[in-house]
């Protein structure tokens, strides 16, 4: 197959999807689709090589209450330092459910937001 990517239409196509990079998701999307359409380039072909060119952003992955979603073992991390303890010391931990965990962050980042205020 012969190379569908010039030069000139890269610096277009990385150029174009930096400017709405850091809008929604949608907004990106329909940047993908609108050059795919000018272009006759498949949005999957787009995506990739938006991807190579290190500029590609996913979507986030969400929870369904619209909350970024962090893994088990991040969330058990971020207590660990906050509580100023080796993720080490917090053993089973990591076998509590996801929102038990955000709950628990949450509460202990807040604490400490209280505590630098009152001081």
């Amino acid at each position: 197959m012969s190379e569908v990517y010039t030069e000139e239409l890269t610096r277009e196509l990385v150029s174009g999807y930096t400017e709405v990079a850091e809008q929604n998701y949608d907004d990106r999307t329909a940047f993908v689709r609108n050059f795919s359409a000018e272009h006759g380039i498949s949005t999957r072909s787009i995506i990739a090589k938006l991807s190579r060119e290190g500029v590609y952003k996913a979507r986030e992955n969400t929870d369904k209450l619209g909350r970024t979603r962090h893994s088990k073992r991040d969330l058990v991390v971020q207590i660990a330092d906050s509580i100023g303890v080796p993720t080490e010391s917090l053993p089973g931990l990591d076998k509590a459910n996801r929102e038990t965990l955000r709950t628990l962050a949450d509460v202990i980042t807040r604490m400490k937001r209280q505590a630098s205020t009152d001081a």
